[in-house]
């Protein structure tokens, strides 16, 4: 994030430096959100299909017993 501010594309030069300051953040959340989705993907479906997964799993120990494959 360091290296994303310090390179930051926002011109500074005839700005007051509140604004400078909001558009550098606007532009920062920009890059931490693309670097999210990069780097984590889409966790709330991922935690869906486990929760499904779970489910799955905890319906065939109740059918099924426990196995040493379900341990």
């Amino acid at each position: 994030m360091e290296q994303w501010w310090k390179n930051s594309e926002v011109e500074i030069k005839g700005r007051n430096k509140m604004h400078t300051l909001q558009l550098r953040l606007k532009e920062l959340k920009g890059k931490i959100k693309k670097w999210n989705k990069e780097e984590f993907g889409n966790i709330q479906k991922y935690q869906e299909k486990l929760q499904i997964d779970m489910k799955r799993i905890q319906h065939k120990i109740i059918e099924e017993g426990r196995t040493k494959e379900l341990a």
